[in-house]
């Protein structure tokens, strides 16, 4: 919901109402990969609309010094009551991919989302990721990065289809999401694979100031490992704590592989809600 609608689903970006100003860091420590972001979104100005900016500088040591700069925009349509919401929303990415094996790429791709929530307790969410320039390109996706081995490739921004199901009662919240990858050749044999992986977390409120938070990943996808000449498949284990308030909210995660002991993520954000 929010900001994080830009990322994962432009139709859950007016589930909240709010207009927020957020900021965030993340770092992936197998491939050394910094993420620093910047966004906002407007889903009070209008009944009706939704809209959302977002940057991200992306960099990584050890991926051939790639380097990106991430644009998304998203605009949407909500009908919300107390008994059903009702999202749907299309974001544009345009991002510029640059690597030490390769030149500066422009790359321009859609995400399409829609999100139906009951008696604000139920909500099921469909997203498809990055539609439109495997369709174009189907021997080769823009925004990718060769890597150590002939044929391998870190893809930026594979087709995906996800579907998410949510439950939140009280103080408690809870997600189970499936992520489809359509464009990763994750056995190295040419091609494409059709890989989905799985994830789950929950949140508890305390006081609805103080947020507790926890999941599991099985990321199929995963990460490349030169040495075998495949993608090595992840199980993330996460833990989070939040705070909001009516101005602010902070929000710190780590998560870390248990196949891999270098396998370890790190996020935090700071999201500002303007009146």
């Amino acid at each position: 919901m929010g900001t994080d609608g830009l990322f994962v689903n432009p139709g859950a970006i007016g589930q909240v109402t709010q207009y927020s100003v957020n900021i965030g860091y993340g770092y992936a420590n197998i491939n050394q990969w910094h993420q620093a972001s910047a966004s906002f979104v407007d889903s009070q100005t209008n009944k009706w609309l939704t809209g959302g900016l977002a940057y991200t500088f992306g960099y990584a040591d050890l991926a051939g010094d790639t380097m990106t700069h991430d644009i998304r925009v998203a605009l949407g349509t909500k009908y919300a009551t107390e008994k059903v919401f009702i999202g749907f929303g299309v974001g544009m990415r345009i991002m510029n991919l640059s690597s030490d094996r390769s030149k500066s790429t422009w790359y321009v791709d859609t995400d399409i989302g829609a999100l139906l929530g009951i008696m604000k307790v139920f909500s099921i969410g469909i997203t498809g990721r990055n539609l439109v320039q495997d369709a174009a390109q189907p021997k080769k996706n823009l925004a990718r990065v060769e890597l150590d081995k002939p044929r391998q490739y870190w893809n930026l921004a594979p087709r995906k289809l996800a579907v998410g199901v949510g439950f939140s009662y009280s103080i408690f919240n809870m997600g189970i999401d499936c992520d489809v990858d359509f464009t990763t050749d994750i056995d190295g044999r040419g091609g494409s694979d059709t890989t989905p992986s799985l994830l789950a977390g929950m949140e508890f409120m305390i006081k609805n100031v103080v947020s507790l938070r926890g999941g599991v990943a099985w990321d199929r996808v995963g990460h490349f490992v030169p040495d075998d000449d495949r993608f090595e498949p992840e199980v993330r284990l996460s833990l989070g704590v939040g705070y909001v308030s009516k101005a602010v909210a902070v929000d710190v995660g780590y998560a870390h592989d248990v196949l891999d002991a270098s396998g370890f993520y790190l996020q935090t954000t700071v999201r500002v809600f303007l009146p």
